[in-house]
């Protein structure tokens, strides 16, 4: 995927820094779009393609909650019959002065979050991130969950990496595993029925999920991550998962092994609408609109969160940018949360400073009781197009 194809304002900044990261990523919300139509299209026969991605700012004057926000419209070609389709629109947040949101008369910080590199080792389970779906081998359950699909963790890897290969024998006995050598047409039959796979071969199922998994942004995240050159397929992904999962797990808080997003967790909802509409897709129904609530990513950015915290931020959007006892705090803190919305138990070394800190995160800024949820990011680091720390 070029991501600079779409990059503008390339005067902002020379490179990309915990200041200018969220203009930076924001300006890919058209190639994000893109990127998710062109992901459906592939689940049949690249029957879509984009017609036309329109983003026009308005605002909002209804009493004194006034708003600032984009509307964001797709529209879509079918290429079997030719009919041009509105697929779907949308209202998100404009960013104001490449840092803030203004919603409902109040201006809100946009919240970064550092999350793990796209292949996530925990203690029992493997974490497999792509943009739309995600693969979990759990060793402890001997069992793999993909596309809401739960798997014998058996079949599923003997489906990409053979019996006897070194590091599947490894991965056994560090798990301790009992798996036995599957003959393939067993393996080809119990998954090809799981996705819907008519023709009954190895390489037409792995096809098959490779195409659910893999969308170009992906792609290109994993080259740039795990050093992968194309063609590279779910068959190299599931064997690194198994090599990276016989060392030691990185440290939660280990800025080696993190990248700082804000897009991608603003586009959430849009991102996984996607992913159920490919799941009906790749069943054979054609789909060429998407209903939604048009202030769905709005209302994701202020929903609050579940917790008992009667202090606690709301939704993505952290703190308000200004408050009553220092009005220029909020521009002044690059601020990045370690703890995304949806996980509700973080680790206990969030608590701790990783050596990795050093340079990258404000000393000063960090809170005293949780030290490692929120930091503020020194404004000078280096981030590349992913939000890798260089």
């Amino acid at each position: 995927m070029n991501l600079l194809k779409y990059r503008k304002n390339n005067d902002f900044f020379s490179y990309v820094n915990p200041i200018s990261i969220r203009q930076y990523q924001y300006n890919f919300i058209e190639s994000f779009c893109a990127n998710a139509i062109n992901f459906l299209s592939a689940q049949r026969n690249n029957y879509l393609s984009v017609h036309e991605i329109k983003i026009t700012k308005r605002i909002n004057y209804l009493g004194v909650n006034n708003s600032a926000y984009s509307k964001v419209s797709i529209d879509v070609k079918n290429n079997v019959t030719d009919e041009i389709h509105h697929f779907t629109e949308f209202f998100i947040p404009t960013l104001m002065d490449h840092e803030h949101f203004y919603l409902n008369a109040n201006y809100y910080t946009c919240m970064m979050y550092a999350i793990d590199y796209p292949i996530t080792i925990k203690k029992q389970s493997c974490k497999i991130f792509s943009l739309f779906n995600s693969i979990t081998l759990y060793a402890e359950n001997d069992i793999a969950i993909f596309v809401r699909n739960h798997m014998s963790l058996e079949f599923f890897l003997q489906l990409f990496v053979d019996f006897e290969d070194p590091i599947y024998q490894k991965y056994m006995k560090k798990y301790k595993l009992a798996h036995t050598k599957q003959e393939m047409v067993n393996v080809v039959e119990v998954i090809s029925k799981r996705f819907s796979v008519k023709e009954k071969t190895q390489q037409a199922v792995i096809d098959k999920l490779d195409t659910l998994f893999f969308d170009d942004y992906s792609r290109a995240l994993y080259h740039k991550c795990y050093g992968f050159e194309a063609p590279f397929t779910l068959v190299d992904v599931i064997r690194q998962t198994l090599i990276n999962s016989l060392d030691e797990p990185k440290a939660f808080t280990d800025l080696n092994n993190k990248r700082v997003v804000f897009l991608e967790m603003l586009l959430q909802p849009f991102l996984t609408r996607i992913s159920g509409l490919c799941t009906e897709v790749a069943k054979g129904n054609y789909k060429n609109e998407m209903k939604v609530d048009q202030l769905f990513i709005i209302k994701y950015f202020l929903k609050a969160k579940n917790t008992n915290m009667t202090n606690s931020s709301v939704g993505l959007s952290g703190n308000y940018l200004y408050d009553t006892k220092n009005l220029y705090s909020g521009i002044l803190v690059n601020k990045c949360s370690f703890i995304p919305p949806n996980m509700s138990m973080p680790p206990t070394e969030v608590k701790h400073v990783h050596p990795s800190h050093f340079g990258k995160v404000c000393p000063i800024s960090v809170s005293a009781q949780s030290p490692g949820e929120t930091v503020s990011l020194i404004p000078t680091v280096h981030l590349d197009e992913f939000g890798m720390f260089q």
